[in-house]
């Protein structure tokens, strides 16, 4: 059970890191925002803050101050990776909306307001031992970027799916909006299953219930890959179904 909820959980990093890079990689060349918004964004937050805590937090062989510096490492890529998806939202899907920009810059100063209260008081081991402090607010400000971006890209979605009944809009490129929503809207899932299972302080590792929670995972980690690295077989059939 250990094994399959680590794969499960595990599965959404993988298609994070191959996801993050190639976008990074991409707007080195392109010199683009958006693809370098959204790759920093889950190169930070799911493939090093997330894991990073964990270790953190599990790995009692460790001493305690390598086991403090990873936790304020993770929390540092996570507020910081939360805060490069928010941004990207709102630069592809409002990018005009005064009420989104004040989304943007709020979360900012909310990350870096959480992060600073955990870290003078009562600090990072706090956290990595009893989870007490600021911090555990943050479990509900992640949840921002993830259910912000899943509401755009479903929405866009579906304003592309007008479009495409009069040969007005690129298929692959609706089908990428549909793919990315449903891979923040089953992230936000599993998100909100971790939470639940914290609240009621049930172990998240090792167990049935678990590895439920985190299942969702799984979803989000294949329609990531899809809409980023599709296979030609893919995009050959989302293009015939169009027609």
């Amino acid at each position: 059970m250990q094994i399959l909820g680590a794969l499960l959980g595990g599965s959404f990093v993988i298609a994070s890191l191959v996801v993050g890079v190639r976008l990074v990689w991409l707007a080195r060349r392109t010199r683009k925002s958006p693809e370098l918004l959204i790759g920093s964004g889950l190169l930070l937050l799911a493939v090093l803050g997330y894991p990073l805590m964990t270790v953190a937090r599990k790995a009692q062989a460790l001493s305690e101050p390598t086991r403090i510096g990873l936790a304020a490492s993770s929390g540092a890529a996570q507020a910081a990776g939360g805060l490069l998806l928010v941004l990207f939202v709102w630069r592809v899907f409002r990018p005009d909306e005064r009420w989104a920009r004040g989304i943007a810059w709020g979360y900012a100063a909310l990350a870096a307001g959480v992060y600073a209260a955990q870290t003078a008081d009562p600090g990072w081991w706090s956290w990595v031992s009893q989870e007490q402090g600021a911090w555990a607010a943050a479990r509900w400000l992640f949840l921002v970027p993830i259910g912000w971006g899943a509401v755009e890209s479903l929405r866009y979605w579906q304003l592309l799916r007008l479009r495409l009944r009069l040969g007005l809009a690129d298929p692959v490129l609706a089908d990428r909006f549909r793919l990315f929503g449903v891979a923040m809207s089953f992230g936000l899932l599993s998100n909100l299953g971790a939470i639940a299972l914290q609240i009621a302080e049930i172990e998240l590792v090792g167990t049935a219930i678990g590895t439920v929670a985190v299942s969702p995972a799984l979803v989000a980690a294949v329609a990531l890959w899809l809409a980023f690295l599709p296979p030609r077989r893919y995009l050959e059939r989302v293009r015939l179904a169009s027609v």
